[in-house]
């Protein structure tokens, strides 16, 4: 039986490139799906769940419960609201970023006396670094968090500088007198959410007053907090949207989600477009988690899965990074989106996943490719990383009728000038684009040669256009074989290189040869996972962290900064990986260095097992192999008690009070406690050995599949010498049946070293 595999492509680029066109090519019914019309955005992440035979077509929209509301609401609009609340207080209505209030406290001469002591030095310096945005994503997601946390600090301040009376905390009366102000802000963010898009949709069910600033009251506790009122707000929003969606028969009981056949397009046309999209000034948008679409791959497409052997292809379509330019911020935007999907059991960081980035021929900065792809690779390093240049029909104008193909990498052949970014040289003959990526990351980084390589060589031109692809059959012929060549470099693990690991350094690998190196490899896991500086974050992104691992069902809290087990130990694996020096295990031959190095690079799933299990403190049965590591880790904790870990937060008796927290030492049991089971480093000795066989039985597994897959599909790289070889071999044994296939084989070696001497 032919063995089938799964690829699957996250979708990036900015609004307008062309996203959802060009994932909807992929679809057999996607006449059905409203996710493109009259030039509107696509407003939810969509799934596309394809299919060589898809038995039931079906559109499912999943729904935000109520916290899940809060946080995302938390991700996107707090600095927002920070903001305001800043240029309320200030009064000129004239700071625009967070960071420039902040810089204008810092230089304030006040900042620069403590107890009578001059630290105008230590604000000059927390002024460099706090405006610096680090290419570094990891960096870039704690700048978040720390901006927000110094300006809480700074407001309060203000506020109690403001009054005679210093030691009361002025938060509650502020918020009740500029509560209609406060609530504005919180109605509407920019291309995510917009209680006005509820109003008029819900018109003919219920008064839209529901939604007004007066009818949305919040009670006000003498000890509320700016954080407070944000989660309240958001809780009374979601309660009025999610009733009337329940009314609407959209949602129902428990069940946060809404599915229909595909093939029933009167049906399922209207609800899903204002899940996708505002359409009319309505959308369902702000309320929904993810839609998920399940089809056949399109007829133009069937005959390249079947013939590579692909069982399912999925493409991620993500709304939330068009909105702005990429930036620091951005990196965080799109770890919170890859996360949430990695818990939800749809998306793996593994080889599988590549990443497209899709971009218009000829418009936007040449250049953004630049900023890009350092920070995909340090989130994800180990996917490949790919452009399509979506709009070929428009660049080629009058010439489309005689276009056959496009030779990319030939100094002659004119090209779009980010297509010339990509392929072209300097004039000391180095590639731009390479060149400029190294002066970001570093010189001496192999994964980034193969990750720019991989993508110089298979630059994708690419038509979206359904009345082009009709009438136009030489473009539809050349999208073919575009995603051929897509497909076949994912599939071949062109980005691992196309070594095939021989079996005796596997052997080398089983007896113990590189032991060392790889508990070298396994300690810098853990201590770059581990985290221990909790007396150095805000008082609530502790408690929240604290409540959840002490007497909640979570490992950890994902809000402003991603504290969560899983996501502390995929930035401890990255991090070692990306870090590392080339040939990891100091493999005696060089020629099979980087493949090695590409295969511990790519079993981070393999090994850490799926998000959910280093999420939770609790999950439904798993194969052994894939829950082998979160076990290891309860017998890290187990082993030790009273030896270096003072609690095991995977007990169920953690879920009451500790007896020992009180008001007064509350900061120092929480420091206590979190830096303590955080410190995955100090236990690590505990399991070294059975997580070093764990290790190697992942890293062979890896080794083996792609040495199959690179066998399997290496000769497909090149589709019209591989349809000439098929060709070759369907009329071998037609006209010569009693001849065995090997004997062509035989004869076409001859022929090649004939040829070569």
């Amino acid at each position: 039986m032919k063995e089938t595999k799964k690829v699957n492509l996250l979708l990036l680029g900015a609004s307008g490139a062309g996203k959802s066109s060009f994932a909807k090519t992929f679809l057999l019914h996607s006449s059905n799906i409203n996710s493109t019309n009259d030039g509107q955005t696509t407003r939810s992440n969509i799934i596309y769940d394809l299919s060589l035979y898809e038995e039931k077509p079906s559109i499912e929209i999943k729904f935000l419960n109520k916290e899940n509301f809060v946080t995302r609401m938390i991700r996107l609009n707090y600095a927002n609201y920070l903001l305001k609340i800043v240029n309320m207080i200030d009064g000129r209505n004239s700071i625009s970023t967070l960071e420039e209030y902040l810089f204008d406290k810092l230089l304030d001469i006040q900042d620069y006396t403590n107890n009578g002591e001059n630290i105008k030095e230590e604000a000059m310096l927390i002024k460099e670094n706090l405006f610096k945005i680090d290419e570094d994503w990891e960096k870039n997601i704690e700048r978040y968090g720390k901006i927000c946390d110094l300006v809480e600090e700074k407001i309060k301040k203000e506020l109690a500088c403001n009054d005679k009376n210093k030691e009361q905390n002025k938060i509650p009366d502020f918020i009740k007198g500029k509560a209609s102000c406060l609530n504005e802000t919180l109605s509407k963010v920019e291309g995510f959410f917009d209680i006005k898009e509820f109003e008029c949709f819900f018109d003919e069910f219920v008064s839209k007053d529901i939604f007004s600033k007066e009818s949305i009251e919040i009670l006000v506790e003498d000890d509320e907090t700016f954080y407070g009122y944000f989660g309240k707000y958001y809780r009374e929003v979601y309660e009025k949207i999610i009733q009337i969606l329940r009314d609407m028969n959209i949602v129902k009981g428990k069940y946060y989600s809404w599915k229909t056949s595909l093939n029933d397009k009167e049906k399922s046309s209207e609800i899903v477009t204002y899940c996708l999209q505002v359409k009319d000034k309505k959308s369902l948008t702000g309320l929904v988690d993810y839609v998920h679409i399940k089809d056949s791959i399109s007829n133009e497409y069937s005959f390249i899965m079947d013939d590579l052997g692909i069982s399912n292809l999925k493409l991620f379509d993500t709304y939330g990074l068009d909105h702005a330019g990429w930036d620091g911020d951005k990196g965080k935007i799109l770890t919170d989106v890859l996360y949430d999907l990695q818990e939800k059991k749809i998306l793996y960081f593994n080889s599988d996943l590549a990443v497209v980035y899709i971009k218009k021929m000829d418009s936007g900065k040449p250049t953004e490719l630049k900023s890009i792809i350092p920070q995909i690779y340090k989130m994800i390093p180990q996917s490949p990383i790919y452009c399509v240049f979506n709009g070929l029909d428009i660049f080629l104008g009058n010439e489309i009728d005689t276009f056959t193909d496009m030779d990319y990498l030939s100094e002659r052949q004119k090209k779009p000038k980010a297509i010339e970014y990509i392929a072209d040289k300097d004039g000391d003959k180095k590639y731009r684009l390479k060149n400029d990526i190294k002066k970001i990351v570093g010189e001496n980084n192999k994964f980034l040669d193969y990750l720019y390589e991989t993508l110089k060589n298979n630059i994708v031109t690419f038509c979206s256009n359904d009345l082009v692809l009709k009438e136009k059959f030489n473009i539809l012929i050349h999208n073919r074989k575009e995603i051929y060549k897509l497909l076949i470099s994912i599939c071949m693990k062109e980005y691992s290189s196309l070594n095939i690991i021989p079996k005796k350094l596997i052997g080398k690998i089983d007896k113990g040869s590189y032991d060392e190196e790889i508990k070298k490899i396994m300690r810098d896991i853990f201590k770059n996972a581990s985290k221990t500086n909790w007396d150095s974050e805000h008082h609530m992104t502790r408690e929240a962290n604290y409540g959840r691992i002490y007497r909640g069902e979570k490992l950890g809290y994902h809000g402003t900064y991603q504290h969560k087990w899983n996501q502390l130990f995929h930035q401890g694996y990255v991090k070692t990986v990306t870090q590392m020096e080339s040939n990891f295990l100091g493999v005696e031959d060089v020629n099979y260095a980087y493949a090695i190095d590409a295969c511990i690079k790519n079993m981070e799933e393999l090994f850490l097992g799926p998000a959910y299990q280093l999420a939770n403190k609790e999950f439904s049965n798993e194969y052994e192999e894939k829950k082998r590591f979160r076990n290891l880790i309860e017998k890290m904790y187990e082993r030790g008690i009273n030896k270096v870990y003072h609690y095991n937060p995977l007990l169920s008796e953690n879920k009451g009070e500790n007896k020992e927290e009180n008001k007064e030492n509350k900061v120092k049991i929480q420091v206590q406690y979190l830096n303590n089971v955080c410190n995955f480093l100090s236990g690590y000795d505990l399991i070294e050995k059975e997580l070093l066989e764990h290790f190697k039985k992942c890293l062979k597994k890896v080794i083996g599949q792609e040495n199959k897959e690179k066998s399997e599909n290496l000769i497909k790289v090149n589709y019209e010498f591989y349809y000439q070889l098929e060709k070759l071999k369907h009329d071998f044994k037609t006209k010569y049946e009693e001849v065995e296939l090997s004997d062509l084989y035989d004869l076409l070696n001859y022929y090649n070293q004939n040829t070569e001497n």
